[in-house]
């Protein structure tokens, strides 16, 4: 268990450093190819600058708990818009208290530990009328991996088929499906 948790995080590290030092986007060492060869995960590149900073893969396990922190605090700020406070607060504790968010978070690294705060970004944003948040967090989010555009395309079709905001819910499901 400890050696798949230290290779996992291993994997993750190199395929950073390598984009960042040797100019060979998530190439990873030990695969001989690059994780890019397995998934689409562009926005892993934007962690590139990290692997210049720090020689140890710890610092993934630093910005996996900044993200699901800053997660939950997204989930307060969108809930509280439509429920009370004391709901919203219990909603984001459990956010943060539930297994699988636990589970997401004390174990190695994956650039799916983005998902809910570019998920929920993108929800506060459009909630807020903030168009160009909307689509780069959007845009970043399909770049963590392939099935998030399941989400987003679903998240387009309810904003079509209620009518909330139908052009938006097009172009929703268009990038989703790209």
């Amino acid at each position: 268990s400890v050696v798949v948790s230290v290779l996992a995080r291993m994997v993750f590290d190199y395929a950073i450093w390598s984009t960042a030092s040797q100019g060979q986007p998530g190439y990873v060492p030990m695969f001989r190819y690059s994780l890019f060869a397995q998934h689409f995960m562009p926005t892993l590149l934007a962690l590139s600058p990290f692997g210049l900073l720090f020689d140890s893969p710890e610092y993934l396990i630093v910005l996996q708990t900044l993200f699901h922190a800053v997660a939950a605090f997204l989930l307060y700020r969108f809930a509280v818009r439509h429920v009370s406070p004391p709901v919203a607060m219990a909603l984001m504790v459990a956010f943060l208290l539930s297994r699988r968010s636990h589970s997401a978070v004390s174990s190695y690294f994956y650039i799916e530990s983005a998902e809910p705060l570019l998920v929920l970004g993108a929800l506060l944003a459009w909630s807020s009328c903030g168009r160009i948040a909307f689509w780069l967090l959007v845009v970043a989010a399909l770049g963590c991996k392939e099935d998030v555009a399941i989400y987003v395309g679903a998240f387009g079709l309810m904003l079509a088929v209620t009518g909330r905001d139908r052009p938006l819910g097009f172009a929703t499901m268009a990038v989703a499906a790209a």
